[in-house]
């Protein structure tokens, strides 16, 4: 029921993570202007997941008025651009990333019906929107991720698609997994599929967000910095080293002085910012390279250090990402 319209639009270049439907054209979409449902036939239950683009329309009032008491998950932008989902009794906030009118995004919800616990995964334009205090499931047990609660953990399948205002949908998909870990899938403007998570230098598998890949024009396709560092993607991502600056993850000089029986050593090293929840670069100080101090975090790219007194007149020093 409801209101639609297909309507032609210029072509589009949008974000990494584009649904596998027309990755490249996106010249016709449905504008909406008052509301539409779409009731899927054949739902299956278990878990499933929702894929779909948006194009953003700031409401005329805030989102606290408002409610649906209908919904399983209910999702909204509200006046101050921000994604924020209905709780049953409010509106909370999917993260802090800000969208504005217009603005063409990609949000993926992936159900997971499991048999004791009812909860959704969102991702917008590829990235984890991060619960912000936790979800504990129906066991009591934090998940720590990036899960939200259906509402009265009824939800068993995906059985119609409601969206209100005015707006534009692109690319409806629903897809149905095997299990909980199920993951949307992706590719690159080439019809390649993109595979992520990647693997850092250490061999531990890093999910790098498909939204980083766009935001620092690096192939979604690419393992290694093409930049010269010889680093890898992950490890790139994890250490916050711009992707195409050709640093590498080390030590680039050091300076000394000396003030009465103190010696300061000023080490330069590469711009670092670490996504959060990665850890924060130190450089550790060892006079046997097995014991080494709790290190300093750099201050912009320098780590101003005062070497300990003792009777060894061997220093050693490391750059780590200390967790």
């Amino acid at each position: 029921g409801g209101y639609g319209t297909y309507s032609d639009t210029t072509a589009r270049t949008l974000k990494a993570g584009t649904p596998l439907v027309s990755p490249t054209t996106h010249n016709i979409h449905l504008a909406v202007d008052g509301w539409v449902t779409n009731t899927l036939t054949g739902a299956q239950t278990g878990d499933a997941q929702l894929d779909m683009l948006v194009k953003v329309a700031l409401p005329d009032e805030d989102l606290s008025g408002m409610s649906d008491g209908d919904a399983k998950f209910a999702m909204a932008i509200d006046r101050d651009g921000t994604l924020k989902y209905w709780t049953g009794t409010g509106w909370t906030a999917l993260g802090s990333t800000t969208y504005g009118e217009g603005d063409w995004i990609r949000v993926a919800v992936v159900y997971n019906n499991g048999t004791t616990v009812k909860r959704c995964k969102v991702s917008v334009d590829g990235n984890a929107c991060v619960t912000p205090n936790g979800y504990k499931d129906a066991t009591g047990s934090e998940t720590g991720g990036p899960w939200y609660p259906t509402l009265d953990q009824e939800m068993t399948q995906i059985s119609s698609l409601k969206v209100v205002g005015t707006t534009a949908l692109d690319d409806i998909k629903v897809t149905y997994g095997s299990n909980s870990s199920y993951e949307p899938t992706y590719q690159n403007a080439d019809g390649s599929v993109v595979t992520v998570p990647k693997t850092s230098a250490k061999g531990s598998a890093i999910a790098v967000p498909l939204g980083w890949f766009d935001q620092n024009n690096v192939a979604t396709s690419a393992n290694t910095a093409t930049d010269g560092s010889n680093m890898t993607i992950a490890d790139k991502y994890q250490t916050g080293i711009d992707p195409n600056s050709g640093e590498k993850f080390e030590l680039k000089s050091m300076s000394m002085t000396k003030s009465g029986n103190t010696v300061t050593a000023a080490i330069t090293v590469p711009a670092c910012n670490p996504p959060a929840g990665m850890g924060t670069v130190k450089v550790q100080t060892s006079a046997d390279k097995s014991s080494w101090s709790e290190g300093v975090a750099p201050d912009g790219t320098t780590a101003t250090i005062n070497l300990p007194n003792g009777d060894s007149n061997v220093t050693y020093f490391r750059m780590v990402l200390e967790k």
